[in-house]
């Protein structure tokens, strides 16, 4: 669904003549528009803006632009000082196509010269269609079967005025409306790829300081994927998809990992196992974080995947890590995905990174061996740092990470967490036997530390926290 609060038009002086060029465009972030180079001019100058529901424009300037063959694509940023940021707009997620299926739906919402009124005003377009990943694959542009299309005119493309619209599939921008395939009869247009810009050092260095850091999802596959939980309190920050402490050693494991998912095409299925609380979750999801900045879709299944989502796995044509947590509970799924892995169309590397506290009968009882069972010996992890000085430097990171994180979950009156981190730092457990109880005893610290309440004699780390 595109949320209309983020669609405007964008107006901009592209030549000599004074003449306006008309697009469309998608506010990214509380500032920051993106939109088709081809609307505006080049980086420095002035564009306007209008959001879909208001009157005025405000004043922009192109901060990022880039038209060659592979992106057409710009960013605008609004520095006109009444306008307002808005509050109803929740973070925009981003990403690419996966799947090499004709049938996966996508919308657009624009402003097409098509859609202008008797009073000269335009007026909305909701494109609704279907992207077909092999038609014009040479281009690297996305190809939109439009599901109405408006009729072609001899005096122009009516889809001029669309170019800009971000293009949605599943809730998630993969690309930027940018051509009309005139070849058939409006029925078709033509979008740029996110992917083609969103590591573009110069697109990253306008908008991180907006606060964004877009990593790619994969967009037909979301109902796959367990979403992180959000974090609402201090405890939640203790989950392993919080991230909030530094990601600590296991060197010689990631290494291995990351090297079994470089070795070669088709599926494979690797086991790590450990005791709750050894850093099994964190452990995929720092696999996960390395290969997606090498260009790989990462999917951390979700407990119950329906079987139609599981399918799309079939069609995959680029390289998938599939994590699967809590894999000795998951039989079923385990056997119906083997299923599908095993009826795969290409030999794209898929692989499957399975997470248990231990190996055993659960894998025996499996129905499917040649996927999960013929693998190589499980990977144990053992304890963190089961050293004083190791303990100590992983409290003091746990420290350092929880203060910079509480600001956002806690409102206690404290007036720099930082600080009172800071002063308990070398306050290291003598004895803890899991990543998870260093993390727990260091929470249980800060909060002591700024807002001391009763717990009693022999209170542990999880009644303080249980306290707070």
């Amino acid at each position: 669904m595109v949320v209309h609060e983020r669609v405007c038009e964008v107006y901009a002086a592209t030549g000599g003549t004074g003449e306006l060029s008309i697009g469309s465009g998608t506010l990214v972030a509380a500032r920051l528009v993106l939109t088709s180079a081809h609307v505006v001019g080049p980086v420095g100058t002035a564009a306007q803006l209008r959001f879909l529901g208001a009157s005025a424009r405000y004043s922009g300037t192109v901060a990022w632009r880039r038209y060659d063959a592979e992106a057409d694509a710009a960013l605008v940023e609004i520095s006109d000082p009444p306008y307002a940021d808005p509050d109803m707009v929740g973070p925009l997620r981003w990403g690419r196509l996966v799947c090499a299926r004709p049938d996966t739906r996508c919308e657009a919402v624009g402003f097409p010269t098509v859609q202008v009124g008797a009073n000269g005003v335009r007026d909305t377009e909701h494109l609704s269609g279907s992207v077909r990943p092999l038609g014009a694959f040479k281009s690297g542009r996305l190809d939109v079967a439009v599901d109405a299309g408006p009729a072609a005119t001899s005096t122009g493309s009516p889809w001029a005025g669309m170019s800009g619209a971000g293009l949605f599939v599943n809730n998630v921008l993969v690309g930027v409306v940018a051509v009309d395939k005139k070849g058939f009869a409006a029925g078709r247009v033509g979008a740029v790829r996110v992917s083609a810009f969103a590591n573009d050092p110069a697109f990253t260095a306008v908008v991180r300081p907006h606060g964004l850091a877009p990593w790619l999802e994969p967009a037909e596959l979301l109902d796959l994927h367990q979403r992180p939980v959000p974090v609402v309190s201090p405890g939640s920050l203790l989950r392993a998809d919080a991230e909030a402490v530094v990601f600590r050693g296991r060197e010689g494991i990631i290494k291995d990992l990351v090297d079994w998912c470089d070795t070669g095409r088709g599926t494979s299925a690797r086991l790590v196992t450990g005791p709750g609380g050894q850093g099994k979750t964190r452990l995929g999801l720092q696999v996960a974080t390395i290969l997606r900045r090498q260009g790989w879709a990462t999917i951390v299944l979700t407990a119950d995947p329906a079987a139609e989502a599981l399918s799309l796995l079939s069609s995959v044509c680029v390289p998938l890590l599939l994590v699967v947590d809590y894999a000795e509970h998951r039989r079923d799924q385990l056997n119906l995905l083997a299923k599908v892995l095993a009826d795969r169309e290409t030999t794209t590397a898929v692989r499957v990174l399975l997470l248990a506290r231990a190996d055993g009968e659960w894998r025996q009882l499996l129905d499917a061996p040649a996927e999960f069972m013929s693998i190589p010996p499980p990977i144990v992890l053992g304890p963190l740092d089961d050293d004083p000085c190791g303990r100590a430097e992983a409290f003091s990171e746990a420290i350092s990470g929880l203060a910079a994180r509480l600001p956002t979950v806690s409102d206690l009156e404290t007036p720099d967490w930082t600080a009172v981190g800071e002063g308990i730092a070398d306050l290291a457990p003598r004895s803890t036997s899991t990543a998870l109880g260093v993390q727990m005893a260091a929470l249980a610290a800060l909060l002591q530390a700024a807002n001391p309440v009763d717990v009693g004699i022999g209170a542990n780390a999880i009644d303080i926290i249980a306290r707070h």
